[in-house]
């Protein structure tokens, strides 16, 4: 028998699926920096009404991508070395506790690796027929399935609300390295050391793979 209280499966609400747009809009540089958003344009653009474009936009300001524009509005924020130095002081903080779980994990049960060995193949596939975009997901992925080792959801759900940042600074990073090569071999250095348990050094190595 299926029990009641089991989780609910539903599709993603327009009002998502209009902000993950706009997120791949911003990254795709589709919608620069500085460019103004409205509910008006971004509702036309889409073919939605008003209020999933309205929800879309105020969820994408709270996460800090877009910013005021004064009378304007709201305009897409500068992801310039300023902003992306912000967002890195934080991910390292946060995935340094994500990986010290993965340590721990896979020094417990090495077929813990396994996840993240199909993720980086996955990214491995598809630089043969590289999409900035594409790659910049499924790094996202990679990292997200390190955070999962730790099963701490309030460190789960602070790295999560940088993805929408994350997304757009990966992407920068794979269009700027078409080929894919140096970046796939800095993951597959990351899931290395995660594989020989290096502790000690735990915040340079990030601090190489951020940079």
């Amino acid at each position: 028998m299926t029990k009641l209280l089991s989780p609910i499966q539903r599709s993603r609400t327009i009002s998502e699926e209009v902000e993950e747009r706009l997120v791949l809009a911003i990254a795709s540089g589709e919608q620069a920096a500085g460019s103004r958003l409205t509910e008006g344009s971004v509702a036309e653009a889409m073919g939605v009404s008003r209020v999933p474009a309205r929800e879309a936009i105020l969820s994408l300001a709270a996460k800090g991508l877009l910013t005021s524009a004064g009378a304007r509005g709201l305009k897409v924020v500068d992801f310039g070395r300023g902003q992306a130095a912000k967002v890195r002081e934080v991910r390292l903080a946060l995935e340094a506790v994500a990986i010290r779980h993965a340590i721990a994990a896979v020094r417990a049960d090495p077929d813990a690796l396994r996840p993240l060995d199909e993720v980086l193949a996955r990214m491995e596939q598809l630089t043969r027929a590289p999409s900035a975009i594409a790659l910049a997901k499924c790094d996202l992925e990679f990292h997200r399935t390190i955070l999962g080792y730790s099963r701490n959801d309030v460190l789960v759900r602070s790295w999560e609300a940088l993805t929408p940042h994350l997304l757009v600074l990966f992407c920068k990073d794979w269009h700027t390295h078409p080929d894919g090569v140096g970046e796939v071999k800095l993951h597959d250095d990351l899931r290395t050391f995660i594989s020989k348990g290096g502790e000690r050094d735990i915040e340079q190595v990030l601090g190489n793979h951020f940079s």
